[in-house]
């Protein structure tokens, strides 16, 4: 049996669904505009690690107001802990070609965030970019680890 946790679209901006089946158990500790923070337990082996799921405001203002509540998060947080989401932002410049140049003032808050707190960035295995519009790609959507996240949730 599937359960769920929404935070409702605004027309094409914003929105979270997150889905999760009978082997996993999932307690919801906050719902932010731009996120949701979980505990994700696996029923199989008793691992258990903290969950953040992001969709950041393509407004870079509002941004701001996202990387202060994880901030303030993270100064509570004592175990393994995994932010993943579209953060609508780069973090580097390399990761976005093309468009218009623009001052990237969310993306330092974005570097700070990260850098502050020592949080790693994950990587990926995907195509470089994960966002593209006309002559704009962006790597917008990425998974970040703080602690030693447990490797193996579903056993051996």
């Amino acid at each position: 049996m599937a359960q769920s946790c929404r935070i409702k679209a605004n027309s094409f901006a914003a929105g979270i669904w997150i889905l999760w089946n009978a082997t996993v158990l999932v307690d919801i500790l906050a719902i932010h505009l731009q996120m949701v923070h979980m505990k994700v337990c696996s029923e199989i082996n008793s691992s258990s690690f903290l969950c953040t799921v992001v969709y950041a405001s393509p407004q870079q203002t509002k941004r701001k107001d996202l990387w202060y509540n994880l901030d303030v998060m993270e100064n509570s947080i004592s175990e393994s802990w995994l932010i993943v989401g579209d953060f609508n932002s780069v973090l580097h410049d390399s990761e976005r070609v093309g468009g218009v140049v623009q001052e990237r003032l969310g993306c330092k808050w974005f570097q700070s965030f990260l850098f502050d707190n020592k949080i790693w960035d994950l990587g990926y295995n995907s195509p470089q970019f994960t966002w593209s519009r006309r002559n704009l790609s962006q790597r917008l959507d990425r998974q970040f680890r703080v602690g030693l996240l447990c490797a193996k949730l579903y056993g051996p």
